[in-house]
């Protein structure tokens, strides 16, 4: 990654990253379906917020010492956007993306006794299950501490789902929002006064 950022720097390119921790994603998995956790519970017990959290900031950290601007995907807990807010105050070029999905729903989805329906939730970074998560983040937006929004549109049906029935592992990544986008920025941002038309425009 280092690598890679340091020839962002060299070119003037924007670098993008999905802030998760592939490794240690992995070997949580593979302990949860050894216990027989086979739902969608398991991809959000796989991926505990901490990582996404510890990713971010590493992220953050190489991107600093390579001096070269960043763009952090969909960001979907509270610790990675106060990562990315705490390294804008020390003046590095961070910009933090949250998506429609985490601005308008939270993990709870993923304990439903209906597999269908919580396997229709499963995107990565997963939805946060602190109910307060998304009002957080539209905070942030309004405050300038997160800078875009977006929605890592990608859409499967319920067939398609089934794919992971007993694996949450291969249940297909991935969740609608570009319809939705610019309803939810407007419902929860505008409509609720948190951020202004203006802002509304800058962010969407």
């Amino acid at each position: 990654m280092i690598a890679a950022m340091l020839k962002c720097s060299k070119i003037g390119a924007l670098a993008r990253v999905h802030a998760e921790n592939g490794s240690v994603i992995a070997e949580r998995a593979k302990i949860l379906l050894q216990k027989g956790v086979t739902g969608p519970e398991g991809h959000r017990q796989s991926r505990p917020e901490e990582l996404e959290a510890e990713a971010t900031n590493r992220a953050c950290t190489l991107a600093s010492q390579a001096n070269c601007p960043l763009y952090v995907v969909h960001v979907m807990s509270k610790g990675a956007a106060k990562a990315i807010a705490q390294h804008r105050q020390k003046g590095h070029v961070i910009f933090g993306e949250p998506v429609a999905a985490g601005l308008a729903l939270d993990g709870s989805h993923y304990f439903d006794k209906d597999w269908l329906h919580a396997a229709r939730y499963v995107m990565s970074p997963p939805l946060s299950i602190d109910k307060s998560t998304p009002e957080c983040l539209m905070d942030m937006l309004a405050a300038d501490q997160l800078h875009l929004t977006g929605t890592d549109n990608c859409t499967f049906n319920g067939d398609q789902k089934m794919a992971g029935r007993h694996d949450f592992t291969k249940i297909p990544n991935g969740v609608n929002g570009v319809e939705d986008r610019m309803s939810i920025v407007w419902d929860r941002g505008v409509h609720s006064g948190k951020i202004t038309p203006m802002r509304f425009v800058q962010i969407t």
